[in-house]
């Protein structure tokens, strides 16, 4: 029974004087069913019963769904039902969403873009030398003299194909100026001119 037309005749039912279990037999519906409405009033009945049948009808989203394939060619159904979800409170499963976005990119002749655009490459190695790895980290060590552990922070630097390490360690964090320092100061220690060296 569809559930307007079923919402009415519960309660016209009820105003005459029928009982819970009476309605229920005479409409064929669960009693527990028509237990949830037998209180509800009409507006709340579209808030919460109506609304839901609309959150779970992909449909209402075709036009937005469309703009966003057009937009991004290489979006997923999962982008699409998490945007969904964010902006309009859509109720509706994962499975339902790849079919409607597949069914959608058919219809409309809208080809998954596969091409990947990679942010970083592999590059070639340079010569010897020429480049350096630099990490930033920090380490708990017990003080000797107060016995209590104490928080130290290090840059550390790696020349390219060598085997010479490097580091110099902070008592506050290393921030851009004691960070971008440390490999002016390795490179001076091993006489290299920084002009040169990459990071």
């Amino acid at each position: 029974m569809k559930r307007w037309p079923m919402y009415t005749e519960l309660h016209t039912l009820k105003n005459l004087g029928f009982s819970k279990r009476q309605t229920a037999e005479k409409l064929q519906v669960d009693f527990r069913t028509m237990s949830k409405y037998w209180d509800m009033d009409p507006d709340t009945f579209e808030k919460t019963i109506l609304n839901r049948q609309r959150r779970r009808d992909l449909a209402l989203y075709e036009g937005v769904i469309l703009d966003w394939l057009r937009q991004y060619p290489g979006i997923t159904a999962s982008q699409v039902l998490d945007w969904l979800k964010e902006h309009y409170d859509v109720a509706v499963s994962e499975r339902s969403t790849r079919r409607f976005v597949k069914a959608l990119r058919q219809q409309h002749d809208l080809p998954k873009s596969t091409v990947k655009v990679r942010l970083f490459m592999a590059m070639e190695d340079p010569p010897m030398g020429r480049r350096m790895q630099v990490d930033i980290g920090s380490v708990y060590v017990r003080d000797t003299r107060t016995f209590n552990y104490r928080k130290l922070y290090c840059v550390a630097c790696v020349m390219s194909h060598s085997r010479y390490k490097w580091g110099w360690w902070y008592t506050v964090p290393a921030h851009l100026g004691t960070a971008g320092d440390s490999p002016g100061r390795m490179l001076r220690v091993y006489g290299r001119h920084a002009g040169r060296t990459g990071f």
